[in-house]
């Protein structure tokens, strides 16, 4: 969940972002038949990243520095700029500016896309976190959201609500629970989050008309 969050934050953010990565060599197990008897052998598979599988196929641009020579292998470029990045290369800062002039004169994208992609990022913490989000919204971006997803969003919310650790309740208050590490919980009928700024979880306060408007 940690991960899934920082990719829709990563894919969803207006900044231009560089991932590197670490690399090693891998394997994989094959299962052969040889002489009418199976057996498995160990397939070399060359240099991968450390990574979740799909992260770099996530990136707008994925290159693959060679060790010794620092050259740089496209793995994945886009179409339009696929006659920069063609084969081996090394990376200047010509490439940079090449990429970043055609991210920002390409074709625009749908306008509210990237409120549709961080209003289901919100859903995903639950309701309260999408009814402050959605307060915090234009009347255009909340059109745009009613016509679309947000039925969808608020579903997604309140099952994120239910998988939600919960201690207590307002009605049966307990102890914070020493052994939770989790990034939120419902603790005493209120919403906690992990802060990483002050290293502990802090109390999420929704207004009424927040989450009346959601």
């Amino acid at each position: 969940m940690a991960h899934k969050k920082f990719m829709n934050r990563l894919l969803s953010t207006s900044m231009h972002v560089i991932c590197c990565l670490r690399a090693r060599d891998k394997v994989k197990m094959v299962d052969v038949v040889k002489d009418g008897k199976k057996s498995t052998e160990v397939v070399p598979i060359g240099i991968q990243p450390i990574a979740e599988k799909s992260f770099v196929f996530e990136q707008l641009l994925s290159l693959q520095l060679e060790e010794k020579t620092h050259l740089a292998i496209p793995i994945k470029v886009p179409e339009p700029l696929v006659k920069f990045f063609a084969g081996d290369k090394v990376l200047t800062k010509a490439d940079g500016e090449r990429i970043r002039q055609w991210n920002e004169t390409g074709s625009v994208a749908d306008a509210m896309d990237q409120i549709r992609k961080r209003a289901r990022m919100e859903a995903e913490d639950g309701t309260k976190a999408y009814a402050a989000f959605y307060s915090s919204l234009t009347a255009p971006q909340k059109k745009a959201l009613l016509d679309t997803t947000h039925a969808e969003n608020k579903r997604v919310a309140e099952a994120a609500d239910k998988a939600v650790p919960t201690f207590g309740s307002r009605e049966t208050p307990v102890e914070w629970p020493d052994g939770f590490d989790g990034p939120v919980c419902i603790f005493n009928g209120d919403r906690y989050e992990y802060d990483e700024a002050s290293g502990g979880y802090k109390k999420i306060e929704v207004s009424p008309a927040a989450e009346q408007a959601a």
